[in-house]
């Protein structure tokens, strides 16, 4: 990016020792998937959305439930973040967190589904036949009809009334739709923004740093961003903060402000009465800082 140095993360643009150079058209494909998964990831996560403000209106016309009326319990996705707690910490959700754990599960779920679906249609475009209909009749059937209850977290599928599955299925055509819809209109801009990667070698930092600074991303917002800009403005030379949109991260009062709101969001985080790292807030704070970091590394 012009205007903002990061020698310290990558010193050349030709293969250096213990790159790993792949031949071109290897490359190529790679970055194929690579775009198509990043794509699907989005677009899978945004039509999460879409589907659940089409439940919101159609579970008063569908009414799902078990065919003998009782109650299912906590949905399918609440079963999941519990025992997924369960296993990392030994202790379940509390239950003023099980509404914001089960849509972080919903929402994961989706952008990985919506990320391996990308990724098939870049090897196989046919699986975006019907605008993404089958995606979704895909997805309503190995999750919702297999997956869920082998796992545990549904009751078998003939447990449940004929409407209740028509509501699965058109809640998950939704989704598929959307999926495709979305996807066909980031492809273009993500291909873009990563066409210059073909044409050179993958270096171990080219995935190392992003990767680091994304498992710190999940645990802290701001210190990626600060890490990005002390490096952005230590390798500056005085006149890159004021070019390009994301120069102004190579400025030492950026990074002195950055700082000076992680050290604030450490001590906020020893504090009693902190909100779930899962709550809807958290998880948007993060996933911009990550965006911000990844745009800015790339």
């Amino acid at each position: 990016m012009e205007g903002f140095p990061m020698t310290a993360f990558r010193t050349a643009a030709s293969p250096q020792a213990g790159s790993i150079v792949l031949p071109a058209e290897r490359r190529a494909e790679l970055l194929k998937l690579a775009e198509g998964s990043a794509s699907g990831f989005v677009a899978g996560l945004a039509a999460s959305w879409v589907m659940d403000r089409f439940q919101d209106q159609a579970q008063g016309l569908f009414r799902p439930g078990p065919a003998d009326g009782k109650s299912p319990g906590d949905p399918a996705t609440v079963k999941a973040a519990e025992r997924f707690t369960v296993l990392a910490s030994g202790r379940g959700l509390p239950r003023k967190d099980k509404d914001e754990a089960g849509s972080a599960v919903h929402y994961l779920v989706g952008a990985m589904a919506g990320s391996l679906y990308g990724a098939v249609v870049e090897v196989k475009p046919q699986a975006a036949r019907w605008r993404g209909a089958a995606m979704g009749l895909a997805a309503a059937t190995l999750i919702d009809q297999l997956a869920v209850p082998l796992a545990g977290f549904a009751r078998p599928p003939w447990k449940y009334t004929v409407v209740t599955h028509l509501y699965g299925y058109a809640s998950h055509l939704v989704f598929g739709m959307a999926t495709e819809a979305l996807r066909r209109t980031l492809r273009g801009p993500i291909a873009e923004l990563s066409g210059s990667a073909a044409q050179g070698g993958l270096e171990m930092r080219d995935w190392a740093v992003p990767l680091l600074l994304g498992l710190a991303n999940g645990q802290r917002t701001m210190t990626p961003a600060v890490a990005v800009s002390i490096t952005a403005a230590a390798t500056a030379d005085g006149t890159a903060g004021r070019a390009g949109p994301l120069g102004i991260l190579s400025s030492p009062w950026t990074a002195a402000a950055l700082g000076l709101a992680a050290l604030g969001e450490y001590y906020v985080d020893i504090r009693p009465g902190v909100p779930a790292r899962i709550a809807p807030m958290g998880l948007a704070a993060r996933m911009a800082a990550g965006g911000l970091v990844g745009a800015a590394t790339a």
